[in-house]
């Protein structure tokens, strides 16, 4: 996660865990608000193996570099990874797709790193 984000300047975060409640992309809107980070140039990516769920949300300051295509892209990769039965790879590779697609970029100043979040 270090590379990826000293590479494009924007900050990544991995929650790997359970999904609370019945809808997994309402679940991980709601991590990524709670945590106050609708406003950073962030990206979260939410594993939680049991439900075979990925989802990833970004902010709308990332979005601009890390577009919806590029997030299926990242998830598709990802899942190959995943019924292989490689979690810590499917995210490494799904962070290097996200990566890939940002391209380089400066962190904004006075921003407070992204909390790694994990479960």
């Amino acid at each position: 996660m270090k590379v990826a984000e000293a590479t494009t300047g924007l900050q990544f975060c991995v929650y790997l865990g359970p999904v609370e409640g019945d809808d997994p992309h309402a679940f991980a809107e709601s991590l990524f608000t709670r945590a106050g980070l609708t406003d950073r140039p962030g990206v979260l990516l939410l594993v939680a193996p049991k439900r075979h769920y990925v989802e990833i949300v970004t902010s709308p300051a990332a979005r601009v570099r890390v577009p919806d295509e590029a997030c299926e892209a990242a998830v598709a990769r990802m899942i190959e990874d995943f019924k292989a039965g490689h979690i810590d790879r499917g995210i490494v590779h799904g962070l290097e797709t996200l990566t890939e697609v940002a391209g380089a970029g400066t962190a904004p100043d006075g921003g407070a790193d992204f909390p790694d979040i994990l479960d």
